[in-house]
């Protein structure tokens, strides 16, 4: 007999009230969590509502207690068990934290949002959502995302103020951006609408499991929850309750995040005390990112812009607690920040450069400080953007610490650029060719040659491409002296400056 007739058949014989039956039962606590298990797996409302009560009646447990047991059964049954090799854990295979959004959402991770109402936090995440659909960089940052698919789950406000943000950045609704079974569709969107059949997203046990099969289905890259009251209320646990909050954010991030490749970004309110979330600790204690956004004044009563304060960022090599001042400007409907903020690239490939033109030389690493003035006078690249390259390079392995301040390209990256250094062009954006400190590769081919006249040893003025002019010998040498070499132009002559050309 299954777990779901075991918990059926134990409830159906009792023939007196449930606490009765609670106060003679034996049956082991961990058994009743099971059944409870299995009757949510089966999406059997009414057995699940009777195991609850024989829980509560005779554990005298809460429901968010009940409810953080289930998550973490439902944990549990979809991590394999594996056996441990050492009894110390090998850095070396943990996965480090990098951006799907660069400086604004961390892969394959959960995130909070939290501001006061009228902030415009839906607006900034579908903002996110749309810069990821474009591959367009976002705010403060100027790397391009890999186009990426989310869905925005809609339950605070309901869809209708999703739509006006959707005006308020330009697009128009109609657009296959967001039509539903477009093959260009690449936001998707949740919420209760009745008349198309579709209901309000609830975060609780089926609603995990509905949101897995929609993350598979769809290649989903990012999902925003907008708000974490609303899903929780709606889900029958409190989102006061640190217990339930912290289970169901473990099971969202090793579960659905990690083993998926998506991430969540979950929007919240501000709580009582000026600055701070709403809700249990656990809602800023456990995401790796949480941002705060906050009205800007302009020294009157009139708002002026709106201030993202990074609260947290574990995904930061550089500057975790940065602050972001921007405007959403009605005429190109677009954001548009401060004349204070900085605008931070990524310069991957240049940094890559600057220490292999150091391998080459033979030098073994490269100091920080020297790094930043090479990129400065090479590449016209600010400490900020440097800095914001060095710990992804780090993270996916091209570049490796041999000591504070001391980086060198690893040998597999070594490898491959040395493999490739016959074909590559120094073409890098932004770079300042005039003062590069590494010579040219090949020569260009002239667009046509001299011709020389017969029987005259006259040469033609002006220079060829190369490191010295080489004149074309007449066919009629009768004006030479025997014996003696022809007059050269542009210095000696070395075979070598010809060895790309085929005449």
């Amino acid at each position: 007999m299954n777990h779901e007739n075991a918990a059926r058949q134990y409830l159906a014989n009792a023939s007196v009230p449930v606490n009765e039956v609670v106060l003679n039962d034996e049956k082991p606590f961990r058994n009743l969590i099971k059944e409870l298990f299995t009757a949510c797996t089966n999406a059997d409302e009414d057995l699940a509502m009777e195991i609850r009560a024989v829980l509560k009646g005779r554990f005298r447990i809460s429901d968010d207690q009940i409810n953080a047991r289930l998550f973490r059964q439902l944990r549990d049954s979809k991590i394999t068990p594996v056996s441990k090799s050492f009894d110390s854990v090998d850095l070396k295979r943990v996965e480090s934290l990098s951006y799907l959004l660069d400086g604004w959402i961390p892969a394959s991770d959960v995130s909070l949002l939290y501001a006061e109402k009228s902030t415009g936090k839906t607006t900034l995440a579908l903002a996110m959502c749309l810069a990821l659909a474009k591959a367009e960089p976002f705010l403060d940052r100027t790397s391009r995302p890999d186009p990426a698919r989310s869905m925005f789950i809609a339950t605070d406000s309901g869809l209708t103020p999703l739509k006006n943000a959707i005006w308020q950045l330009g697009m128009d609704p109609d657009d296959a951006t967001f039509a539903p079974g477009h093959k260009d569709q690449m936001i998707l969107f949740q919420g209760h609408a009745s008349d198309q059949g579709h209901g309000s997203w609830a975060c609780d046990f089926q609603g995990v499991i509905e949101l897995e099969a929609w993350i598979r289905k769809y290649g989903l890259k990012l999902v925003v929850i907008d708000s974490a009251k609303s899903v929780s209320s709606a889900a029958g646990w409190s989102y006061t309750s640190n217990e339930s909050v912290k289970a169901i954010l473990t099971y969202l991030r090793e579960c659905i995040c990690e083993p998926l490749g998506c991430s969540i970004l979950i929007l919240s309110h501000d709580g009582t005390a000026k600055g701070s979330h709403s809700g249990a600790k656990a809602w800023a204690e456990d995401p790796s990112m949480v941002i705060s956004l906050q009205k800007s004044f302009d020294g009157t009563d009139k708002q002026s812009g709106v201030v993202a304060e990074f609260i947290k960022d574990r995904a930061a090599g550089f500057d975790p607690h940065r602050k972001v001042t921007y405007t959403l400007d009605s005429n190109t409907c677009g954001f548009v920040l401060s004349p204070e903020v900085e605008k931070v690239g990524n310069c991957e490939e240049a940094i890559l450069e600057i220490l292999f033109d150091a391998y080459k030389r033979g030098i073994e690493w490269v100091a920080k400080k020297d790094m930043v003035n090479e990129a400065m006078a090479a590449y016209s690249l600010k400490e900020k953007t440097v800095n914001n390259s060095l710990t992804p390079l780090c993270k996916s392995r091209k570049i490796t610490r041999k000591g504070p301040g001391r980086y060198s390209l690893t040998p597999g990256q070594i490898q491959l650029m040395e493999n490739v250094a016959s074909n590559r062009a120094p073409s890098i954006e932004g770079r300042n060719m005039g003062e590069t400190q590494s010579p040219t590769g090949v020569l260009p081919v002239p667009d046509c040659f001299p011709v020389a006249q017969a029987g005259n040893c006259d040469f033609p003025h002006g220079n060829s491409p190369g490191t010295a002019s080489i004149p074309v010998t007449a066919t009629d040498l009768g004006g030479c002296p025997p014996g003696e070499d022809l007059p050269l132009t542009g210095g000696p002559f070395d075979p070598g400056d010809f060895d790309e050309f085929s005449f």
